[in-house]
């Protein structure tokens, strides 16, 4: 622990008023000894999305890519075979 901290942990004592009706409508819906733990709960997703949008920011956006379909070039014995076949069919044709 930072600052002289006991290392059982550390104490705060959070007052809401009515500027924070979400956190008072949510943290009401608890008996006021299971308060503290939401409280806790609350801090630690908080404290996760603060740390995930850091890291979102840091992490460079992704480059557009295009995706470009070609076909595959025939062999040289398919080209051939194919040759052959449109040679065959002209020559029977005249």
């Amino acid at each position: 622990m930072a600052h002289g901290e006991p290392a059982e942990g550390v104490r705060v004592i959070v007052r809401l008023g009515a500027g924070h009706p979400e956190l008072l409508g949510d943290l009401g819906r608890f008996a006021p000894r299971a308060r503290a733990e939401r409280m806790r709960q609350l801090a630690t997703v908080g404290l996760a999305l603060l740390n995930a949008s850091a890291i979102a920011r840091a992490t460079p956006p992704l480059e557009p890519t295009a995706i470009v379909y070609t076909e595959p070039s025939p062999s040289a014995a398919e080209d051939a075979s194919r040759r052959e076949r449109i040679l065959g069919t002209l020559s029977k044709e005249f």
